[in-house]
């Protein structure tokens, strides 16, 4: 689990943080052109479906790869943002099944890193 800081002010001018807890959950995510793999997150207690749901205009993706229409590797980023209109499914993964979508991606190249 994570936090994320949430800051306000009083009436007086002082600051004061929250620490909102989320839920890290390792997951596919197809948009309108790519395949992602990587992390989202969610509030304790919510539905991924309501999550994504409240989500404002672009959710965060961590440890992000992005993967072609035909299954090559494009992209890789420790944090990206994804525009929730081009999301057209999510599919939440168990840690085993996301490192076995990153060997399958790996075993799909040759020694040399070329297909």
């Amino acid at each position: 689990m994570t936090g994320v800081l949430d800051t306000q002010l009083d009436r007086r001018g002082k600051i004061f943080t929250e620490v909102i807890s989320k839920n890290e959950i390792p997951a596919l995510i197809q948009t309108v052109t790519h395949l992602v793999q990587g992390h989202i997150y969610i509030h304790p207690n919510i539905r991924l479906v309501d999550e994504l749901n409240r989500a404002k205009e672009f959710i965060p993706v961590t440890q992000a790869v992005v993967l072609g229409p035909d299954g090559k590797e494009l992209y890789r980023a420790e944090f990206m943002t994804l525009r929730t209109s081009q999301i057209v499914w999510v599919f939440p993964q168990e840690e085993e099944q996301s490192s076995m979508l990153g060997r399958q991606t790996t075993e799909a190249k040759g020694d040399d890193g070329r297909p």
